[in-house]
């Protein structure tokens, strides 16, 4: 299950005499966060009196993201010019701009902030954020393709934590499939048996297919995800670049040149028929580039990681359009 955001409150607590303003913050950093030191007490008034005669303090935000309570009072940031005390018109501008960053986007009913009249009563009430909850269906899915050459079964989440049982009797390609699923974060446990008297290719083949299906049932109709990805991953001399997109339209792009025939007794053949039968299923777009290298695990085992990292990329959820199909066509 992927949540983006959720019971997110943001609630400011005793903020008499809190009057709005407004704060760009641009270029500053906070250097922690957590319980983090604003300015003190003192400062605050000091600070905030010379921006607004109103604003006379500085308080509390709590908020409660979860099961986890954090209470930011400003920021503590290093300000060479200070000799590493806090900042406090820093410190306080970043406070608002995050308070306001957080309300703008959070919030979809607002009322006034709380001003003072000519009698020094409180005529409007401080801003308040409603709870947001975005949730997302579990991506999982599970695909069993019989046939009479092969046995594959695949079971995968999208949003796992790299754990990864491999077995389909061809050890160089279970070693293969656990690269996907350490650096795509992607649990998978695959079980395959097949023809492999005969050779490897129809159980490899198959495997790829397999996966490609089930990677296609459990992103369902692609809303919300990224769709792009794209990486560089070096292993030792080998440089392979991957970029893929989850576009609909199946296209391979294969440009690696391996110098050899075979990896212990994997055939080399069978990875551009791997990744075929992944493209053609998962129905994704993917250019597979080798910039160098000549040790033939090496540019291999490096496609797999580019591959897995691409693809941790694109099925990323977009917290910008978590419900939305990432075209313009509306359709992937």
């Amino acid at each position: 299950m992927a949540i983006v955001l959720r019971n997110l409150r943001i609630t400011p607590y005793a903020t008499k005499n809190l009057a709005p303003l407004t704060f760009r913050g641009a270029g500053l950093l906070p250097a922690r966060f957590g319980r983090a030191r604003g300015p003190s007490h003192s400062q605050a008034t000091k600070v905030a009196h010379r921006v607004n005669p109103d604003l006379r303090s500085l308080h509390n935000i709590r908020c409660h993201y979860e099961r986890v309570s954090c209470y930011y009072i400003g920021f503590h940031l290093h300000n060479p010019h200070s000799n590493g005390r806090a900042n406090g018109v820093s410190s306080l501008c970043l406070w608002f701009t995050y308070l306001k960053m957080a309300i703008s986007l959070l919030s979809r009913s607002r009322t006034p902030m709380q001003t003072r009249d000519s009698r020094n009563n409180l005529t409007d009430t401080l801003t308040t954020v409603s709870p947001l909850t975005l949730e997302f269906p579990v991506r999982m899915a599970s695909v069993h393709r019989v046939t009479g050459e092969t046995d594959v079964q695949v079971s995968l989440n999208l949003d796992g934590q790299g754990q990864c049982s491999a077995n389909t009797g061809i050890p160089f390609l279970d070693h293969m499939l656990h690269q996907i699923s350490s650096h795509g974060l992607i649990d998978l446990d695959i079980k395959a048996t097949g023809d492999l008297e005969i050779d490897d290719h129809h159980t490899n083949e198959d495997v790829g297919i397999t996966l490609g299906q089930a990677l296609s049932k459990a992103l369902g109709d692609r809303k919300g995800i990224v769709r792009f990805g794209h990486f560089f991953a070096p292993l030792d001399e080998a440089l392979v670049q991957v970029t893929l997109d989850f576009s609909g339209r199946p296209h391979l792009s294969y440009g690696l040149q391996i110098p050899t025939a075979r990896v212990g007794s994997y055939d080399t053949q069978l990875v551009r028929e791997f990744f075929v039968a992944i493209v053609n299923h998962a129905q994704l777009t993917l250019h597979l580039r080798q910039l160098d290298g000549i040790n033939s695990h090496h540019i291999i085992e490096a496609t797999f990681k580019a591959f897995a990292r691409a693809l941790r990329m694109a099925i990323e959820v977009d917290p910008r359009r978590a419900h939305l199909i990432p075209s313009s066509k509306g359709v992937l």
